[in-house]
């Protein structure tokens, strides 16, 4: 198994088409999309088990006092 980030979006909604019969707004790709243009650092992480997609994550990053943030996945 390996984590990676993916800037696919046919990837990334692909995946969750496919794995979920509705799948959730806030993990969708143009969901982090409208994250970035308001100014949120996001990644979109992958697990591949070989070349096949096992598990995506939405992670969004929110900013702290002194420079600190932590990091969380939307109904993740």
């Amino acid at each position: 198994m390996e984590i990676k980030k993916i800037q696919n979006s046919v990837i990334w909604d692909d995946f969750l088409a496919k794995t979920e019969e509705i799948p959730p707004f806030v993990q969708g790709f143009g969901w982090g999309q409208i994250l970035v243009s308001e100014g949120k650092e996001i990644e979109y992480l992958a697990i591949y088990e070989g070349e096949e997609v096992i598990a995506v994550a939405l992670i969004v990053y929110e900013k702290l006092f002194f420079g600190l943030k932590y990091a969380f996945s939307p109904k993740g």
